[in-house]
């Protein structure tokens, strides 16, 4: 069981790397304010949500779930 969330979070984490990564190159390659702030919110949104994952992780690690 613990492998189908460890699963989880490691797509989740692909997901949202992924994500960030297209708003970094969006952002570099827009040409107005309204491109440049959507953006920057789904970058800045990824972080949060990579962060979310990041402890998720941590937690299963110290109750020795994570493989």
């Amino acid at each position: 069981m613990s492998q189908d969330f460890n699963r989880n979070l490691r797509l989740a984490t692909g997901l949202c790397q992924e994500l960030k990564d297209l708003a970094n190159t969006g952002a570099s390659q827009c040409n107005d304010d309204s491109c440049s702030t959507m953006w920057g919110q789904l970058a800045a949104d990824m972080d949060k949500y990579l962060g979310l994952i990041d402890k998720e992780i941590e937690g299963h690690k110290s109750k020795s779930k994570w493989d």
